[in-house]
């Protein structure tokens, strides 16, 4: 179990819950210092650029954590932040078969640096900081497209913020250049990937009925 960019006032109280926890750059919509110290203490890895208990220059990187290996490499954040943003190839292995995850965080290009080793089964995006989603559908080919950083709940609304009619957009968008299965999340939805062709839907939260 591992978290990626968790942002919560109360977001240390995951520690005990998690295995180890990713934060892409330090900008504070990203990440949690609260978090990620309580995980430090615990003797949890915390994989990022610039925490104190993390392997900050160890980057490109690959970090084998049980099940799951994390292969790391450095983004540009916008022209003024270089190498700035870590982006993260992360393989699950399930049985016979394996998911890889991409997470670009806030990276502004793809660019040559970001290559992964095998098919993107699911990649999570932020398309307002410069990537040409059907340039990343094109060079990727990916199985899921999940659209993120939209409803940033941590942003004001009249800055970086935008509504979720601009997730639907960004999904059309994706759709119209060949990848059916990109989706805008909301909060508290699950989501199952499973190893077949037919990937199983996303599902709204689990909500215990009222007595």
């Amino acid at each position: 179990c591992f978290g990626i960019d968790i942002h919560h006032r109360r977001a240390a109280r995951l520690a005990e819950h998690l295995d180890f926890v990713i934060a892409s750059h330090a900008h504070g919509d990203h990440s949690s210092k609260p978090l990620l110290d309580r995980m430090a203490a615990l003797g949890k890895p915390v994989i990022s650029n610039f925490h104190d208990a993390a392997a900050k220059t160890n980057h490109p990187g690959n970090f084998v954590l049980g099940d799951v290996v994390v292969r790391t490499t450095l983004g540009d954040h916008g022209r003024k932040l270089r190498k700035f943003n870590l982006v993260y190839e992360i393989v699950c292995k399930t049985g016979m078969r394996q998911c890889t995850i991409l997470h670009t965080g806030d990276t502004s290009w793809l660019g040559p640096f970001i290559a992964p080793k095998g098919p993107v089964d699911v990649y999570i995006m932020h398309p307002q900081v410069g990537i040409m989603i059907e340039d990343a559908i094109a060079r990727l080919k990916p199985g899921w497209i999940f659209i993120s950083h939209i409803q940033e709940l941590s942003h004001p609304i009249a800055k970086f913020r935008w509504g979720y009619g601009l997730g639907e957009f960004w999904q059309q968008r994706a759709r119209d250049a060949g990848s059916e299965k990109a989706y805008a999340p909301l909060w508290g939805e699950r989501i199952v990937w499973s190893a077949d062709e037919e990937q199983t839907p996303p599902q709204g939260p689990e909500v215990e009925p009222e007595e």
